[in-house]
C-alpha cells in the first residue's frame, strides 16, 4: 500500500481521494472535494486561506517529484517514471474548483497512477524522509490544543507572552496537520522559526518559562525539534539554539544559564600596585576571557 513516505507517497493518496469521490459523487464540485482531502478529521470548517495554501502544496509535489527523480534514478529510468508529469500537471493546471471534481479526475488516468507508484518505490528506496505516522501527528495537535486551553485563561501568563505562545502554536499546529501533504519538512520550518522567534525575544522567553504553561510549551518545542531533524547537529547549534530550549537537550542548561549571565572577565593576576612615589613598580599581567 502507498504510503505518504515521500512526494509521491503523498500525491498519490491525495489523487486516490479525489478519484474516489468522483466515482461515489460525479456532480460534487471540485472544492467540496478538495476540502474533503485536505481537511484533518477534527476540522469541521477549513478556511479559504488555509484551503488555497494546502492545495498550493499539492499542486507542487509534481514538480518536487520530478526533481527528485530525476537526481536518484538513471537517466533511462527516469524517463520511463516521469511519462505520468505532464498529463497530471495539465490537469492541475486546468482545475476548476467550480467545476464538477469529475472535470479533473478523468484527466488522472491509471496509467498516471501507476507511474507516480513506481515513482514511490524509486524515492522509497532512496529513505529520504523519516515517516510520521497519523497516530504521531493527531497525539501533537491534541497536546497543543491542551496546551492552547492552558495558556489562554491563565491569569499569570502576561498577555505579550500570551500573544507569542498562542502565535507560535497556531504556526506548529498547521505545520503538523500539512505533514500528510509536505512531509515533515513543514514541521522543522516551523520548529526553526519559534526557535528564531524564541532567540530575538529573551525577555519574553524567560518570563514565558516562569509559568508552568510557558515551560510546557518550551519543552513542546525542544521535543519536535529534536524529533524533526531541526537540531541535528549539537555542536553545530550549540550557540544559538540550545539556549532557546529546555535543558533536556543535552548541554541546554548550561547553554542557556551561560546566555542568561552574560560575558563573564575575570581577572588572573591582582591589581597593579604603584610605589611612593607613584610609579608603577609592576605591571601585573590581566588576561580578559569572554565566556
Amino acid at each position: 500500500m502507498v504510503d505518504g513516505s515521500n512526494p509521491a507517497g503523498r500525491l498519490h493518496r491525495a489523487l486516490a481521494h479525489t478519484r474516489t469521490t468522483a466515482r461515489k459523487s460525479p456532480g460534487r464540485l471540485a472544492w467540496a472535494a478538495w476540502a474533503s482531502v485536505l481537511a484533518d478529521k477534527d476540522e469541521k470548517v477549513l478556511d479559504k486561506p488555509r484551503f488555497f495554501y494546502r492545495l498550493a502544496l499539492v499542486m507542487e509535489l509534481p514538480g518536487q517529484i520530478r526533481d527528485l527523480v530525476a537526481v536518484h534514478a538513471p537517466d533511462a529510468e527516469c524517463e520511463v517514471c516521469l511519462r505520468w508529469f505532464l498529463g497530471v500537471h495539465r490537469a492541475f493546471e486546468n482545475l476548476r474548483l467550480d467545476a464538477p471534481i469529475g472535470e479533473f479526475t478523468k484527466r488522472i488516468t491509471d496509467v498516471a497512477m501507476y507511474g507516480i507508484e513506481v515513482c514511490w518505490m524509486v524515492l522509497r528506496r532512496c529513505g529520504m524522509e523519516r515517516r510520521v505516522e497519523e497516530e504521531e501527528m493527531e497525539r501533537i495537535v491534541g497536546e497543543i490544543k491542551d496546551l492552547r486551553d492552558e495558556i489562554l485563561p491563565a491569569e499569570v501568563i502576561a498577555d505579550d507572552v500570551k500573544r507569542f505562545a498562542l502565535e507560535k502554536l497556531y504556526v506548529v499546529e498547521q505545520a503538523v496537520r500539512e505533514c500528510k501533504i509536505a512531509g515533515p519538512s513543514q514541521v522543522d520550518k516551523a520548529v526553526r522559526s519559534v526557535i528564531a522567534a524564541a532567540a530575538a525575544a529573551p525577555e519574553i522567553r524567560r518570563r514565558a518559562c516562569e509559568t508552568s504553561g510557558g515551560a510546557r510549551f518550551f519543552t513542546m518545542i525542544d521535543t519536535l525539534a529534536v524529533s524533526s531533524g531541526a537540531v541535528a547537529g549539537q555542536d553545530r547549534i550549540a550557540e544559538t539554539v540550545l539556549p532557546v530550549l529546555p535543558g533536556r537537550v543535552e548541554g541546554g542548561a548550561k547553554a542557556r544559564r551561560q546566555a542568561a549571565e552574560g560575558p563573564k572577565v575575570e581577572a588572573d593576576a591582582p591589581e597593579a600596585e604603584f610605589d611612593e612615589e607613584g610609579d608603577r613598580t609592576a605591571q601585573a599581567a590581566r588576561t580578559v576571557r569572554t565566556r
